[in-house]
């Protein structure tokens, strides 16, 4: 409420004012992962029904996201896996995301290679969809080779959200007003 002054006082039949009803809406969001982590066991290298020898590539991983209004998701940190006992240490990494039920071919240009995921922004512009809800099948494919010994590989990398209209009177560090 924004007090303004007004009043009045004399004879006077009737007096008017003007009253308003203003909203200064805060962007929200909604999201949820099913899960943080792709765990592939490999046997050896060959040929999977989907991709061809030493190419493996798999979904297992939902995103849903709702806001009401534009959205930046970023990364960092990310990097082909690694163990340095290794012949060749490194297991090549790409991701993608997409609404396909199958993985798309490796040459497809929706695959990112881990290091280029890193100077990735993926924006979501606000829309009556971003409203509703998106849904998103998170794509990792993995490329091993002969040289790459039996061992355990890894790598972690960092997802952040990031509203894009947080208003001066929201705590941009706890969403709660100020």
């Amino acid at each position: 409420m924004v007090p303004i002054s007004t009043g009045g006082a004399c004879n006077k039949r009737y007096w008017s004012f003007t009253l308003s009803t203003n909203v200064s809406m805060a962007q929200w969001i909604e999201w949820s992962i099913s899960g943080t982590e792709w765990k592939w066991k490999v046997r050896k290298v060959g040929a999977n029904l989907c991709q061809t020898d030493g190419w493996y590539a798999t979904d297992c991983i939902t995103f849903w996201i709702k806001s009401n209004y534009d959205v930046d998701i970023t990364f960092s940190g990310f990097s082909n896996l690694y163990n340095p006992t290794s012949i060749d240490p490194y297991i090549e990494v790409w991701y993608a995301w997409g609404e396909f039920n199958v993985p798309p071919p490796k040459t497809n240009a929706v695959w990112i290679p881990a290091d280029s995921l890193n100077n990735y922004v993926w924006h979501l512009t606000d829309s009556q969809d971003l409203h509703d809800g998106l849904s998103f099948k998170l794509w990792n494919m993995i490329h091993v080779t002969n040289c790459n010994s039996a061992c355990e590989y890894s790598d972690e990398g960092t997802v952040t959200i990031e509203l894009k209209l947080i208003k001066p009177w929201i705590d941009p560090q706890t969403g709660y007003f100020l």
